[in-house]
């Protein structure tokens, strides 16, 4: 989404959370801002289970403080998701009871007075009251078989970019991302058979976890936008490609744990 966000999920996220992504999906709403001011942005990354669901939110807009952590939800009897919203802001723990209603492709944020029962710690004063009109629409994302028919087309391209970092073609072992034009390779990558890497920092790290992410370029086929090993501390030590920072959309960097 933005630049801090990215990089706070990157380090936050990497060492406690999987790659394992089934049933999750994803909701934004952007509401514009005014005079100029960057959109108001709400992000809910949610999976559903039976009676159990959880997830990530976040809420703030570009150069306010922002808020965001982990959703912790039961699935009512009535179908709606009562959650308790446990996040951070301006380095401060606070915590928010909620109520969502998903509706096909559509998930909505309910609304309603909050109170205080406890150091920020805030509660609906009267959830039967509480309104469902602010409606966060489902971002696409599928994570096609690197191996599969579907991923042929951008495995060819995410080798072709890796094979000229690397100096040498490669194979590739992990899981893809596919969303709103970009495509993001998180896995390991060995040289084809008979090549022998030929740049030293790539050849070096070939054993740690390697992430990549390309864009979409109109007819020019697929750009090359950051790519990193994972390093001694847990995290991708990420490298943009230009000095024109491109941020990818959320759901390609978000990364949850789905019992």
């Amino acid at each position: 989404m933005k630049p801090t966000r990215l990089i706070l999920l990157t380090l936050a996220l990497a060492s406690t959370f999987t790659h394992a992504q089934d049933g999750v999906r994803y909701f934004q709403l952007l509401t514009p801002g005014e005079n100029g001011e960057p959109p108001y942005d709400e992000s809910i990354a949610l999976w559903v289970a039976g009676d159990s669901a959880g997830g990530t939110q976040f809420a703030g807009s570009e150069g306010t403080h922002s808020a965001y952590g982990n959703l912790f939800a039961v699935v009512r009897p009535d179908g709606l998701i009562h959650a308790t919203w446990n996040y951070e802001i301006e380095g401060v723990g606070q915590s928010e009871e909620q109520l969502l209603k998903l509706d096909g492709d559509t998930l909505y944020l309910g609304e309603g007075e909050l109170e205080e029962r406890g150091p920020g710690q805030m509660v609906l004063k009267d959830p039967a009251k509480v309104v469902f009109e602010r409606a966060l629409k489902e971002i696409k994302m599928s994570e096609p078989a690197i191996d599969s028919e579907e991923a042929a087309p951008v495995a060819a391209a995410l080798k072709e970019a890796i094979a000229k970092l690397a100096g040498a073609p490669v194979e590739l072992e992990g899981g893809l991302r596919l969303t709103q034009g970009w495509v993001r390779f998180v896995g390991f990558v060995k040289p084809a058979e008979g090549a022998e890497v030929k740049d030293e920092t790539f050849a070096a790290n070939l054993g740690s976890e390697f992430q990549i992410q390309l864009k979409k370029d109109g007819e020019k086929g697929w750009k090359l936008i950051r790519h990193g090993f994972r390093g001694a501390e847990g995290y991708f030590e990420i490298e943009e490609a230009s000095e024109d920072f491109e941020s990818a959309p959320w759901p390609l960097e978000e990364e949850l744990y789905v019992p």
